[in-house]
């Protein structure tokens, strides 16, 4: 349902502290561009849907996340970002 329009995939899990870093930079950049129809989605690689809503919570994210254990989303984006990164 992205396809097509601007978008910020963000690849997290609530153990992860450079994605504890970052998540109040994605608020803030969430505040300024989804005004402009730019489209958020946070991907969360490993945690249950209890440790992920509290993250969320935690850091007040706006923006839905997906659960993706399996890492099936994070495949499909291997022509664009390498898995490790």
């Amino acid at each position: 349902s992205l396809r097509g329009t601007p978008a910020l995939l963000n690849f997290w899990y609530a153990a992860c502290a450079p994605c504890r870093v970052e998540a109040p930079h994605l608020v803030s950049l969430h505040e300024q561009f989804a005004p402009q129809g730019v489209r958020f989605l946070g991907v969360n690689v490993r945690d249950t849907v209890t440790t992920a809503q509290a993250f969320e919570r935690t850091f007040e994210i706006p923006y839905p996340s997906i659960e993706d254990a399996r890492g099936e989303v994070l495949l499909n984006m291997t022509d664009y970002v390498p898995p490790q990164a």
